[in-house]
């Protein structure tokens, strides 16, 4: 839409293609999961990847906070979604050039692009949204920790929807509430978390994640002082299939260990991590599942982007991966999950394993991260990111050869970190193992810039970042790769260079940090 409003265009027509949106085998909604052609989907507009309220950018929207009066946010033109059968019609007047073939599935009409209309043919467009001010309302409840009450593990859900939001995020919440009164049962018969648990129920996250971001800025300093991690149950059922988890990789171990121990609807014999393991391999390693370091867009990004918490999001649908058709539509309704969870066994086992994660975050003595995780995860990162922009960074003077040794030097400073915790006995020695929590729950923080990601206002995280580059989307190093994105287009190659010394500077510090006397 900005790019729309910057060539002065009159407005803006979200369209979805009828053939691809509507397409898959079985019968069209409601005795399929199928759409109907004129039923288009709805989103939430907001620029690129800013996320929180835009009036008050990088401060919490208090009621003392200072607000914009003049944003540039939204684009100040209409935009209107249309239905599928409106559009197609609308698309069938273009004249000029012919549409490129991968634009659209459908190859048995003429498309053009236009920018005239055959005949002379106009149209006239009437918006009726409102743009208003409106208050929103968190709901956090807190269960203090009987050793540790100033270790927080968050775990949380939005409970705004797009339209009736069986799926986003109706099966989350529904998770949320068992698993929340799962552990009310628990306090009234006296047992209470060493760590303190807080249950967040975040608003308006369809909007650009506003209710967590907005608590993220509001709480930044003590969620780096404190939180030990963020568990996310968004749409954590949205098929039958397999698990898929996206988080960050010092948790890898600690799913793949629960997710062990929690029975698949499948079948009496399998686990959530067989089911995975054979849903979704590892394409570095079959013998495992696959774990997703790259984020997704949910209320966990506010969280470890600008404040570093570890965070995981869990998702129980199709493989390899795709949102029902039915979601942000009408349709999205507790008929549509009927269909394929009509006894809620895979709400179940999701929120058995959302259970035990928050479980073992919150009551082990030692908190249950590996650093060798996230190590092997950033050379992996270095090496993919010298591979495919070796030419441009050659091309300016620019290495990387200062900053892989530097990983490898942080590898190595993990290794021995995870020898000493091995090694240690919590019983006997309970000091070491408050000092190695207290390590860990540092540990991804290190790798918050100081500034913003090149273009953008809200992302900081150099190493797990969500990235604009979309040239390779499954590359991070976020503050390198956007800096490359915008040194492309502008010449600017300085902003290349400060970001690979930021990041150095990053990994520097988390080095140091393991570092056990």
């Amino acid at each position: 839409v900005k790019n729309a409003h910057d060539c002065n265009a009159s407005a803006v027509l979200f369209i979805f293609d009828g053939q691809s949106q509507t397409s898959g085998n079985g019968s069209v909604y409601p005795n399929g999961t199928r759409l109907p052609e004129e039923q288009p989907l709805v989103l939430g507009l907001r620029n690129g990847w800013e996320i929180g309220d835009p009036l008050t950018p990088n401060l919490p929207a208090s009621d003392a906070m200072h607000r914009l009066e003049n944003i540039d946010w939204p684009a100040k033109l209409p935009v209107q979604i249309v239905e599928s059968d409106v559009a197609m019609k609308l698309l069938q007047q273009l004249d000029g050039s012919q549409l490129p073939a991968d634009w659209t599935t459908d190859n048995t009409t003429d498309y053009r692009v236009g920018p005239t209309l055959k005949n002379n043919l106009t149209f006239h467009l009437t918006v009726n949204s409102k743009a208003e001010m409106t208050k929103i309302y968190d709901v956090i409840g807190t269960v203090y920790g009987r050793e540790e009450p100033d270790s927080w593990v968050l775990i949380g859900n939005h409970r705004d929807a797009i339209t009736f939001g069986a799926v986003d995020a109706g099966s989350g919440t529904s998770g949320m509430m068992e698993l929340s009164r799962g552990i009310g049962e628990l306090l009234k018969k006296g047992w209470k978390p060493r760590r303190t648990i807080k249950f967040c129920s975040w608003a308006a996250e369809e909007m650009g994640m506003i209710g967590a971001t907005e608590y993220v800025q509001d709480n930044k300093k003590l969620l780096q002082e404190r939180a030990v991690a963020y568990i996310n149950m968004d749409v954590l059922v949205h098929g039958n299939e397999s698990l898929k988890v996206c988080g960050n990789p010092m948790m890898v171990d600690l799913v793949y260990e629960q997710s062990k121990m929690v029975s698949d609807p499948h079948g009496p014999q399998e686990s959530i991590y067989s089911v995975w393991k054979k849903g979704r391999p590892d394409p570095a390693a079959t013998d495992r599942p696959q774990f997703y370091t790259s984020a997704f867009g949910s209320d966990y990004i506010p969280f470890y982007e600008m404040a570093g918490v570890p965070s995981i999001d869990l998702q129980y649908g199709k493989v390899p991966y795709g949102l029902p058709q039915a979601y942000h539509t009408v349709y999205d309704t507790y008929h549509l999950i009927s269909m394929f969870d009509p006894q809620f066994l895979f709400h179940l086992a999701q929120t058995k394993l959302a259970a035990r994660l928050l479980y073992e975050l919150s009551n082990l003595q030692l908190i249950p991260f590996n650093i060798n995780s996230f190590t092997s995860s950033l050379r992996q990162i270095v090496n993919r990111t010298k591979l495919v922009y070796a030419k441009e960074l050659k091309e300016h003077g620019i290495s990387l050869s200062e900053l892989y040794k530097e990983v490898n030097k942080l590898a190595k400073a993990g290794r021995k970190f995870e020898e000493i915790k091995n090694q240690t006995n919590p019983k006997t020695h309970p000091e070491q193992i408050r000092i190695l929590n207290r390590r860990m729950s540092a540990f991804n923080k290190l790798f918050i810039s100081p500034e913003p990601i090149p273009d953008r206002s809200d992302m900081r995280n150099l190493v797990h970042g969500i990235s604009q580059n979309y040239r390779y989307p499954n590359i991070t190093l976020a503050g390198i790769s956007d800096a490359l994105l915008v040194a492309n287009t502008s010449g600017r190659w300085e902003i290349v260079k400060r970001q690979v010394s930021l990041t150095h500077h990053a990994i520097t510090q988390a080095r140091r940090s393991l570092e056990i006397p």
